[in-house]
Parts: C-alpha cells; sequence; structure tokens
C-alpha cells in the first residue's frame, strides 16, 4: 500500500509546493498522514487545517491517517489521561465532523511529549487514552482504526499489548 506525508485542502487548484489530494490519487496513493506534531510546530498548522486536509482526502478516496496527541505530561496517572483526552478531543473531532462519517479514517495517537524523550509514555496511559477515543469515534460507520505511534523498541510495545490485551 502506497502513502503519502501530507496532503494540501485544495483539491482543484493549483497551489505551488503543495501536492493535492488528487494528485495523490492519481499517483496510486491509498492512505495519507496529515497533522504530525512536527508539521503542526514547525509550520502551525491548526486542528482546522488539519481537518480540511482529512476531508480533502477522504473525498478523493484516500485514507486520512490524522495524527492527534497531547502536549502536556502530568506525572499522576488519572490526570495525565483526562489532560490528554481534553488536549487531542478537539483535534479528533475537527476531523470526524469535517470527514463524511462513512469513510475509513485512522487516528494515530502519540502523546507530543513523548517525542524525542528517552522514555515512552506508560502502557496503562496508552491503554486508558486509547479506550476513550475508541469511545468518541465508536457511532461512526465508517471504520476508524486507532493506531498508537510511541513505542520505542519492544519492550514497550510488549507492555502496551499485555496491559491492552
Amino acid at each position: 500500500m502506497l502513502g503519502a506525508q501530507d496532503t494540501f485542502w485544495k483539491d482543484d487548484k493549483p497551489c505551488t509546493g503543495k501536492v493535492s489530494p488528487r494528485m495523490l490519487q492519481q499517483a496510486a496513493v491509498k492512505v495519507v498522514e496529515i497533522g504530525h506534531a512536527e508539521r503542526r510546530a514547525m509550520f502551525g498548522e491548526t486542528h482546522e487545517q488539519v481537518a480540511q486536509k482529512a476531508g480533502a482526502a477522504a473525498r478523493y478516496g484516500l485514507i486520512p491517517l490524522v495524527c492527534i496527541g497531547e502536549r502536556t505530561h502530568h506525572n499522576t496517572a488519572s490526570a495525565a489521561v483526562g489532560i490528554a483526552i481534553g488536549e487531542f478531543r478537539p483535534q479528533a473531532m475537527s476531523v470526524l465532523a469535517t470527514a463524511p462519517d462513512d469513510v475509513e479514517v485512522i487516528l494515530a495517537y502519540e502523546p507530543v511529549w513523548t517525542i524525542g524523550a528517552s522514555k515512552p509514555a506508560d502502557a496503562d496511559h496508552v491503554v486508558n487514552v486509547t479506550k476513550e477515543l475508541r469511545r468518541m469515534t465508536e457511532s461512526r460507520k465508517g471504520t476508524t482504526r486507532i493506531m498508537y505511534g510511541g513505542v520505542q523498541g519492544l519492550a514497550p510495545l510488549q507492555q502496551v499489548l499485555m496491559a491492552y490485551f
């Protein structure tokens, strides 16, 4: 399966330096990553822009893989989960409001505070946050896949899988 790292929200207008979803579709791309924390930080991408990109991608039959995650970390487990949900809910809901309800969407959860950190998020944190994310999306008609992108090595992956299953 061929994927791309970003697209533009304008489907039918040329914009120098940007790749439209139509161009990706013509290149046989199936999935497009949108809204990575690095792009949000470097280019100031907003929730609205990421949602527009997801909607445009879906209109061309592409699967939007939308990156979501919280910037703030709290040492108390229950507070950390609440903070995470509070921060990523607007990200996820803006995308789900823009993408048609019956299309496939992938929500890639990664706590932004773990990017480049020496230690990933605790397995219990990941499980509790992704379960809440699943609850938020359960009424959608289309397939909603939830993936976790913050695992660093085999041991943390095993911890997450053991905590989840």
